[in-house]
């Protein structure tokens, strides 16, 4: 990624950045309107963090995460299902272990990013579209039977957004919104 913006061939990277900084500006603005001190801190912070990924996008090998993928993956859907069985909260979206709470549902958004970044590296086939359905739905069922729905959404929209983004085979996306 680097090489191609030092080149200046490819700009893939404003895919990335220039929706997040639009959605954050957004929620800055809003913000604005109820506490403005909260909202200059938080883009100040906004600022330190967007810089702070243009460094480690620059620095930062992504191939040992990618190839961890499936075990990351596979340990945050471990962590949906131990929510299942003995969570905690309102309704069931928590793991308390002594002082320490989790809520698996964050650890399994990363991954399910994760392990359709590493299928999408791959190849950008109809097989990876369909593994990252069938993972991005797992995730979803098991967030909604906690339930939340808000966040089983998230998953949806991060499935939908990448092979979007990442201009893979849409024809399992239009499958599964004609369905």
């Amino acid at each position: 990624m680097a090489r191609n913006w030092r080149n200046g061939r490819n700009f893939g990277w404003i895919r990335l950045y220039v929706p997040a900084l639009v959605v954050a500006g957004i929620g800055l603005l809003e913000l604005s309107s109820i506490r403005a001190p909260l909202a200059l801190r938080q883009g100040i912070f906004l600022g330190l963090g967007f810089l702070w990924s243009l460094f480690l996008a620059r620095k930062v090998s992504l191939r040992p995460l990618l190839r961890s993928a499936p075990l990351i993956y596979a340990g945050a859907l471990l962590g949906l299902l131990l929510v299942l069985l003995v969570g905690e909260g309102g309704p069931r979206r928590w793991l308390f272990l002594g002082s320490l709470s989790l809520q698996p549902s964050e650890f399994a958004k990363v991954g399910l990013i994760l392990l359709l970044a590493a299928l999408s590296a791959r190849s950008k086939g109809f097989r990876e579209t369909l593994l990252g359905a069938l993972a991005a739905g797992i995730a979803f069922l098991l967030v909604v039977a906690e339930p939340d729905l808000a966040t089983a959404g998230v998953f949806l929209a991060v499935y939908g957004l990448t092979v979007f983004l990442l201009e893979m085979d849409p024809r399992i996306l239009l499958f599964s919104l004609y369905s």
